[in-house]
């Protein structure tokens, strides 16, 4: 899958089990759902997949790109080439180039500062840190392919934003929810505002996508 050539525009401008409900039911047992660790970093990693899924052109350019199927393990397993680093050490230059313009950073030390705000202070203007958590996995991505980041050090930045995410939203419709009101409050007149809200929309409320098979929580 050649998805470095598709996001390199964008950036410069378990086994899991699925939960039945069971209407009327009052069984007692709870369903257990075992996830394996590459459903957990995946997990992770999709603090920033609205970020990541924009990129590829939207929802339905993914879905396009996940081959059919009904196995939870298969569709993680796509998912996962498609989320977990989505972004090439070959675009380095230009995601430099934008962290300059957009973030003032550059250095690896510029962004660990950057990073370390964004995942240990609430800011009172703008208090939606699921804004703040998608922009942790989003930069840690790009980190790592400017060369600021390890491998490593990213997924460390990204797994102690999940942890914080789960304490604070119960599922992925409230983390998308939170994350639309940041992005909305950071910039009113985003003119990428109409195309966030589709994805998320659209993120959540699909029974079958990837953010039904594996939970916030």
């Amino acid at each position: 899958m050649k998805k470095r050539a598709i996001l390199l525009a964008v950036i410069l401008t378990v086994t899991v089990a699925f939960q039945s409900c069971k209407d009327g039911a009052k069984d007692t047992e709870q369903d257990k759902t075992v996830v394996t660790p590459e459903a957990q970093e995946l997990k992770e990693f999709m603090l920033g997949g609205m970020y990541f899924i924009n990129g590829y052109g939207g929802v339905t350019a993914v879905e396009g790109m996940i081959p059919k199927t009904d196995d939870a393990e298969e569709m993680i397993s796509s998912y996962r080439e498609i989320l977990i680093f989505p972004f090439g050490t070959d675009q380095g230059s230009g995601i430099k180039i934008m962290f300059r313009n957009m973030w003032d950073i550059h250095n690896k030390a510029d962004l660990e500062k950057s990073m370390t705000k964004l995942l240990t202070v609430k800011d009172t203007e703008n208090p939606h840190k699921a804004w703040d958590y998608a922009r942790i996995a989003n930069n840690a991505c790009m980190g790592y392919a400017a060369g600021y980041l390890t491998k490593e050090e990213a997924k460390k930045y990204i797994s102690d934003a999940f942890a914080l995410a789960q304490k604070e939203f119960k599922t992925w419709e409230e983390y998308m929810v939170d994350y639309n009101k940041g992005r909305v409050t950071w910039d009113p007149e985003s003119e990428d505002k109409e195309a966030f809200d589709k994805i998320t929309a659209e993120l959540t409320k699909n029974p079958k996508g990837i953010y039904s098979i594996l939970p916030l929580n």
